[in-house]
């Protein structure tokens, strides 16, 4: 572990931070996996404390200072040394949203604002990033939580699905072998936690995983069948994130109408109820109505509190919301970040920026509109992660906290891709990033030998990268419409008639 305050940290990449993590994650698959007997809950429980330990000690080591400046991991929107300079305005009596310092939301700053204070006060640097970071730390295991609950009602309907399959020769052979195995809620645990992309985000103090953890949990409602928890937790994705929260709405309420895991991804019982999941009362237009009506409250709700929350130093309603959403619609930081429009509105003349401000912000949704019509109603979890995917490559602030996010969902089935060397060479483009963007931001901002067009071209790999990605999973989505998935009268029908 590199000391703190040694020279040359800036330049190092993400996995010079942790140099450990590919030997970290094999070692954590044979023990967890190879063996048979060990119980799923106790492997869950062995990797989160491992997980817990490789932050820790990070923080510990002095990495969180590190982390926490550089633009891959955080944004002006979830930054925690803005949060940090927020909370010393509170102190000072003033609005924290007066100019353009915070741009987190209320509440997340009201709920935070204690234990920044409380870390403010020690003398010992590595508690202090430790103490920092303990909030950040509790959303990543939260939403592993939800994820291996989430998980275990997957694995749960896989195994009754693929008992169904074994009365039914002829799709067993037509279908997909992949779709048909057991799903390891472990696994997909250890791909979210000993992700190098969470784990940095969270020593560096993203609240990235603040929103990952309220749509894990909506999902996970939303397939247990509980509709309201569904909308409320995705109140909060909206309330964290903006506009990709609202438009994760309808595949969540889709997902909680269907009472469970969506058919063609988890099928229901011949029965007619969820199998892994509690049967939920009523019918699925009225659990979808909940899951809406449930959303709106809780923004409701969430409104009123927020400007509570600091009226006492002068915040009013305008002033947030100009400060958090608003502020991320007109792109007004142009801070350079993995994303695209920084770049593009920085040699954009005044007057057209209005007009691709609207393109920009309105292309996600524009893109998710197609999706929802084909695959919402049975396939919701690929909506989900196709939607977050989108919002992150196409928003204004990305991180890789945001990726490591839409990518816990990929091992649940949710998404898959036959591609082998495309997802190799997204692999590679990804080790590429976290290799280069210091490099070249250091050779950029501190050496000043190269300009921001070197550190464009790992922008717009990046985005090339996950663009690759996203469509190879909507054209295997696309390829078992076609072609037929557990259920559908798809692949043996046309062949059939060929």
């Amino acid at each position: 572990i590199t000391p703190r305050g040694a020279s040359g940290v800036e330049t190092q990449g993400l996995s010079g931070a942790c140099p450990w993590f590919p030997w970290a994650i094999a070692s954590i698959n044979s023990v967890s996996f190879r063996t048979g007997d060990m119980a799923s809950a106790k492997a869950t429980a062995a990797l989160a404390l491992c997980a817990v330990v490789t932050r820790v000690l990070l923080a510990f080591f002095g990495w969180h200072d590190v982390l926490s400046s550089r633009v891959e991991l955080t944004s002006p929107v979830d930054s925690i040394r803005r949060l940090k300079e927020g909370t010393a305005l509170v102190a000072l009596r003033m609005s924290p949203y007066h100019g353009s310092v915070v741009h987190a939301p209320p509440l997340v700053l009201f709920l935070l604002a204690p234990v920044l204070d409380y870390a403010e006060g020690m003398n010992n640097a590595s508690v202090k990033a430790i103490v920092t970071i303990a909030p950040f730390l509790l959303a990543d295991l939260f939403a592993a939580a939800a994820l291996f609950s989430l998980a275990k009602r997957f694995d749960a309907s896989l195994v009754v699905k693929r008992k169904d399959l074994d009365t039914k020769e002829t799709l067993v052979q037509t279908s997909n072998p992949a779709l048909v195995q057991k799903t390891n809620p472990a696994l997909c645990v250890s791909l979210y936690l000993a992700n190098p992309m969470t784990i940095a985000s969270c020593v560096a103090g993203s609240s990235a995983g603040l929103g990952t953890a309220c749509v894990v949990t909506a999902c996970a409602a939303a397939a247990g069948g509980d509709p309201v928890i569904a909308g409320a937790c995705c109140a909060g994705a909206a309330y964290l994130t903006g506009a990709p929260g609202v438009l994760l709405l309808y595949p969540i309420a889709s997902l909680a109408a269907g009472n469970g895991i969506a058919k063609t991804t988890l099928e229901v019982s011949a029965g007619g109820s969820a199998v892994g999941g509690r049967e939920s009362s009523g019918t699925p237009n009225k659990r979808f109505l909940a899951t809406l009506v449930s959303f709106a409250v809780t923004c409701s709700i969430l409104v009123p509190l927020s400007t509570a929350a600091f009226s006492e130093v002068g915040t009013t309603t305008t002033q947030w919301l100009t400060g958090t959403y608003i502020f991320t619609f007109r792109v007004a930081d142009l801070t350079p970040n993995l994303g695209i429009y920084w770049y593009m509105f920085a040699e954009l003349f005044p007057h057209f920026r209005g007009l691709f401000r609207c393109a920009f912000h309105g292309f996600a949704a524009f893109l998710c509109a197609p999706l929802f019509v084909r695959h919402a109603k049975r396939k919701p979890l690929l909506c989900v992660t196709v939607t977050m995917a989108v919002t992150t490559i196409l928003g204004p602030y990305p991180t890789l906290g945001q990726v490591g996010g839409y990518l816990c969902l990929v091992p649940l089935g949710a998404v898959t891709s036959s591609q082998n060397s495309q997802n190799f060479l997204v692999a590679g483009v990804f080790v590429a990033v976290a290799l280069l963007s210091p490099i070249l931001w250091h050779l950029w901002i501190h050496a000043r030998v190269a300009n921001a067009n070197f550190f464009f071209a790992v922008t717009l790999g990046h985005f090339a990268a996950q663009s690759f990605l996203v469509v190879g999973w909507l054209r295997s989505a696309a390829a078992k419409c076609g072609g037929g998935f557990i259920g559908e009268d798809g692949e043996g029908e046309s062949k059939k008639k060929r």
